[in-house]
């Protein structure tokens, strides 16, 4: 009978470290996604404020709006 101990602890941690980067790579990818959908949802409303600031003759409106940078 033959018997062989090979040791794979190096080997665990190689692939613990590589589903750590794995998961890390997941989570800035959905954070971008949610970025992205959030900028989508909000240009149309920015521009709309924009839009409505400079074609406005109302001192309230103006004042509403006020001078907001993005």
């Amino acid at each position: 009978m033959l018997a062989i101990d090979t040791d794979i602890t190096e080997k665990k941690k190689v692939e613990a470290q590589f589903l750590r980067a794995q998961r890390m790579e997941s989570i800035g990818t959905l954070a971008g996604g949610i970025a992205h959908d959030l900028n989508n949802i909000l240009t149309p409303i920015m521009l709309s404020i924009e839009l409505l600031k400079s074609t406005s003759d109302s001192p309230q409106t103006k004042k509403d709006f006020g001078n907001h940078q993005r």
